[in-house]
């Protein structure tokens, strides 16, 4: 027990120096400082001591000692925080059932609270929950004055079946104007836009770590010629990990900003003489697009992290490819839209990916078609495709992974969806979160992926890819449901594009019936991949520093952007 006072006080320190220790990126190795008997040792602590206890652990992805303390907590006291970051820990590990009934008790303490409706409003989405979780979203954004809560609505009306270009549009610039108004600024002179200087590009992004993001982005950074540019990075990283280790030493220069107010950036970057600043994240959770809105670079630009503009005036670019966004969604934009010449994505395979195998499909005799998205990306049309294809193929089955795989209540809820279709319960398998090999051993396991529609998957597509697996998508109007055209294409396989309902049940349909197809596929998909620009990270950087190097240019000869028609807000002063 911590009776005595030198007992209460190492404690303390051991409790400061893990706090440290994770500040530092150390994630579970800071838990060394604690005690093994740490949770034994606070039991007749104080609740603000458990508390911090719990955090230390939580933010060491430490999960099952966590829990035990938050739950020791609750059994005092209906604590707020308590209950918040229980409702965090059973959402991420994938418990939707126990989140949403945290963040419901969190909920009723503080009902105006918006925080609180925005987290329970994506815990609903992930249980298929989407009008009740869209309305709370909407409320959470229209009371808020926090710009990230707003964003979280912004980014989860992707995920709506009745997804539309026009409202997505009106949406992200209401959210501009209340939360990012123009400040006029003026920058220096401008240089000789024939100077062979190297530009100094500075990326801002919180998925410096173990994250999709960093996944694509990683490659952008291996291939980039020093010689044209110098990189610079700011990581807004709460828990940083072994990608941010890994990645910090690729920047000339590496800036921690995690937990610096929006004026502090925008010094640091001011101070480094950033000619281009790049938006990895838009409008997805930990965003600093409050740091965009004082524009501290000449230019700047989104990519990568977001499936559409951010609806502000202040970002001057936004880099995709024809196929994802061809030009006449550049009406939806703030932003100018740039087409790389091939792909606006380079991937970077996992080491931990095994050899691709032949279709399970050969030993199983049946047909197994997989689903590898976020539950919060489908939807009722969809399972009504699924079960229509399940129909189509007698004895296919269908494996679902998701985050909630392993949620009782969550499984249920999406198998009474599956057998309202005529869809025995017998022909799904759910799996949840599991280890990056796992996941690629599942992935082995399935002989044909459907992706989800209308906000596509990416990683996940590219993952099927690399193990040697065709994905069958569904072509949309927007980028979120055009990214597996773009993708599909640079391997010659967009046969697998279907533009209907039906040509995506027929598509599916004919490569399960076509052994010889299936197998082909398989043998050959990853050798087509490493020799496509997915795979090419010094020729997509080159085509990524031509942009930037064009971008330069412009601004260097001519008056600042003049978007009027786009932007009602007054353009930015630009000294020439």
């Amino acid at each position: 027990m911590v009776s005595s006072e030198i007992e209460r006080n190492s404690f303390r320190d051991a409790l400061h120096r893990t706090a440290a220790a994770l500040a530092a990126g150390e994630g579970p190795h800071a838990l060394r400082f604690l005690p093994d008997d740490a949770l034994l040792l606070a039991e007749t602590a104080e609740v603000p001591t458990l508390l911090e206890l719990a955090g230390l652990y939580h933010r060491a992805r430490c999960f099952e000692p966590a829990e035990e303390a938050y739950q020791r907590i609750l059994t005092e006291t209906e604590h707020p925080l308590a209950l918040i970051n229980l409702g965090h820990l059973y959402h991420f590990t994938g418990r939707l059932d126990s989140a949403i009934a945290m963040r419901r008790r969190a909920l009723a303490l503080s009902p105006q609270d918006a925080g609180l409706r925005r987290d329970l409003g994506c815990s609903l989405m992930f249980v298929g929950d989407k009008r009740e979780g869209i309305s709370l979203l909407r409320e959470a954004a229209l009371s808020t004055t926090d710009m990230d809560v707003a964003s979280t609505y912004l980014f989860r009306l992707h995920h709506d079946d009745s997804l539309d270009c026009q409202v997505l549009f009106e949406r992200h610039r209401e959210w501009a104007r209340r939360f990012a108004p123009v400040r006029p600024r003026r920058f220096p002179i401008r240089p000789n836009a024939t100077s062979k200087r190297p530009l100094r590009i500075g990326y801002l992004s919180p998925d410096f770590r173990t994250h999709p993001v960093a996944f694509f982005f990683e490659s952008l950074l291996d291939g980039h010629d020093s010689g044209a540019v110098e990189v610079y990075g700011y990581g807004d990283v709460a828990c940083p990990d072994e990608t941010t280790e890994r990645m910090q030493p690729k920047f000339k220069r590496y800036h921690s900003i995690q937990g610096l107010d929006d004026q502090t950036v925008v010094r640091q970057i001011e101070r480094d003489g950033i000619d281009i600043l790049v938006d990895l994240a838009g409008h997805t959770g930990g965003h600093r697009l409050g740091v965009f809105a004082w524009k501290p670079a000449p230019i700047q630009v989104t990519y990568c992290g977001y499936p559409d503009t951010t609806g502000m005036t202040q970002i001057d670019y936004r880099l995709v490819d024809a196929l994802s966004t061809p030009l006449a969604l550049q009406r939806y934009h703030t932003e100018t839209l740039v087409h790389l010449p091939e792909t606006f994505l380079c991937y970077r395979p996992s080491e931990l990916a095994p050899p691709v195998t032949a279709p399970p499909r050969e030993d199983r005799g049946y047909v197994t078609f997989g689903v590898f998205n976020n539950t919060s990306k489908v939807n009722d049309p969809l399972i009504r495709t699924w079960a229509e294809l399940l129909r189509s193929i007698p004895a296919s089955k269908l494996l679902f992974k998701s985050r909630a795989g392993d949620d009782e209540r969550v499984r249920a809820i999406f198998l009474r969806k599956f057998e309202g279709q005529g869809i025995s319960a017998a022909r799904i398998q759910f799996v949840g979160q599991v280890s990056l090999v796992a996941y690629y051993r599942q992935l082995a396991q399935v002989d044909i992926v459907l992706d989800t529609f209308p906000y596509h998957g990416t990683t996940t597509t590219c993952d099927a890819l690399w193990m040697g697996v065709p994905v069958i998508t569904r072509l949309g109007l927007h980028h979120a449901s055009r990214v597996g055209l773009s993708l599909l294409s640079q391997v010659g396989m967009d046969f697998c594009v279907a533009r209907t309902e039906q040509e995506y049940i027929d598509k599916a349909g004919a490569i399960a019936r076509d052994k010889v197809s299936l197998a082909k596929i398989r043998r050959t998909l990853r050798a087509r991949m490493e020799a496509s620009p997915l795979c090419r990270p010094r020729r997509f950087a080159a085509h990524v520093e031509a942009a930037y190097r064009e971008m330069w240019s412009t601004y260097c000869k001519g008056p600042a952007r003049n978007n009027s028609s786009l932007n009602p807000e007054p353009l930015l002063c630009r000294d020439t």
